[in-house]
């Protein structure tokens, strides 16, 4: 039965409205307005009537946010449904171009910023090199630069940006957004990275670990569009994985979920930065696997992507570099699938450009060690997204709070 979802609020004293009534009414109806614009926005063209039905909102409540959705300019009219015997309905449109969003990737030693609009498609993508690690100052000014940069790609630049999501190669508490790991970050524990951007550019930020962003992009646009459990693990200076389990990211009780660098695979291995012997990083991490090459190769490769280039040459040492790598990694993957079971791994970062050179030994790995080797359906994919996912997935996170809370979109009524 459809509900009109008018609160009747009590009085108080003298016959004025009683304050948490009044509380109240105003949650249900912000509630009800990010009901409705989820679902425009999810199936792209639909009609008052049909939301109304499937919400259980009265056709006036719905006609009611609809209008003021209206004057935020992200609805637009999208033509005339099919009849069903009498006048076609009217459709409602969202208005993908209406406003951008920018995402912010911070790695150790890069920056990358994306625009997009508010389907994910990308507008601007910028990456350039620099020691974030060791020049928080430096890292801020160079980050300054870029987004202004990015904005300035849209009529009436950051008056017409939703809000700046950042991802971070460290754990985020999501209610102490400033505060970074002093082993990961050491130099950054004066910076308050989203207070300073929201000062600077007078917009809402979000700031989230970057395995966690790239398992959203994921989910969102790449390979978990299907809605299932997925890991994204992340291979780069450090590894990072980021879980979505029923469409959401799982952070752990104290947000530190994910930490695979730190899966000790050798008990009496070299000491890692957190203090304990034979992680995982340090034998998989930018650094090592350069490390190795160094031994190994004739001709040391300077990154990742050359050593890549190299085994793709037939160079025995590149090749025995990521058959060694894709060993230390199926064991990280077969513990992972064997404790969380998602139904696809994704990899990103830059050893993933290696592709089949590590899914293969993984997945040969997988059904020699998992523990229900006959069931093992899990997908192996490397991630489509590029390198600006992470990025990507950061403006995802600031999207899909606007989703839920519209009052961002209308704070831009102004511009």
């Amino acid at each position: 039965m459809a509900s009109s979802n008018v609160l009747s609020t009590r009085t108080g004293p003298r016959g004025m409205p009683n304050a948490s009534g009044t509380v109240r009414a105003a949650n249900i109806r912000a509630h009800n307005r990010a009901i409705v614009l989820e679902m425009v926005w999810w199936e792209q063209s639909i009609s008052r009537a049909e939301i109304a039905r499937r919400t259980g909102l009265s056709r006036s409540t719905v006609s009611n946010i609809t209008d003021e959705l209206f004057e935020t300019g992200l609805l637009r009219n999208a033509g005339e449904g099919q009849s069903i015997g009498g006048k076609p309905p009217k459709l409602l449109g969202f208005n993908d171009d209406r406003y951008g969003i920018l995402g912010v990737e911070l790695g150790a030693t890069h920056i990358g910023v994306v625009l997009t609009n508010l389907r994910g498609r990308i507008v601007h993508w910028e990456r350039v090199e620099h020691d974030v690690r060791g020049d928080p100052e430096g890292t801020l000014e160079q980050l300054f630069a870029l987004i202004t940069e990015a904005a300035h790609r849209r009529e009436r630049g950051m008056r017409r940006v939703v809000g700046i999501g950042v991802a971070v190669p460290t754990p985020v508490d999501p209610a102490k957004p400033n505060a970074f790991s002093p082993r990961v970050l050491p130099k950054w524990g004066d910076v308050r990275l989203s207070d300073a951007l929201e000062a600077r550019f007078g917009v809402p930020v979000v700031v989230d670990n970057d395995a966690n962003l790239g398992a959203l992009a994921e989910c969102w646009w790449g390979a978990g569009r299907n809605g299932r459990d997925l890991a994204f693990i992340k291979l780069g200076t450090g590894i990072g994985c980021g879980f979505v389990i029923n469409q959401e990211i799982h952070r752990g009780a104290t947000f530190l979920a994910g930490e695979l660098g730190h899966l000790a695979i050798q008990r009496d291995g070299p000491l890692c930065d957190c203090g304990r012997p034979g992680c995982l990083v340090k034998y998989l991490g930018r650094a090592a696997v350069l490390d190795r090459a160094r031994e190994l190769c004739a001709s040391p490769p300077a990154s990742i992507p050359e050593l890549i280039a190299a085994a793709e040459r037939g160079e025995e040492g590149a090749t025995t570099v990521l058959a060694e790598a894709a060993e230390h990694l199926a064991v990280a993957v077969v513990n992972l699938v064997n404790l969380v079971n998602p139904a696809t791994v994704v990899f990103g970062g830059g050893l993933s450009g290696a592709g089949e050179r590590l899914l293969a030994p993984i997945s040969a790995a997988l059904l020699s060690r998992y523990q229900w080797a006959s069931d093992a359906k899990t997908n192996l994919v490397v991630s489509s997204l590029g390198e600006s996912g992470i990025a990507l997935g950061a403006a995802t996170a600031v999207l899909a709070r606007a989703l839920k809370e519209p009052a961002l979109f209308e704070n831009k009524l102004a511009a």
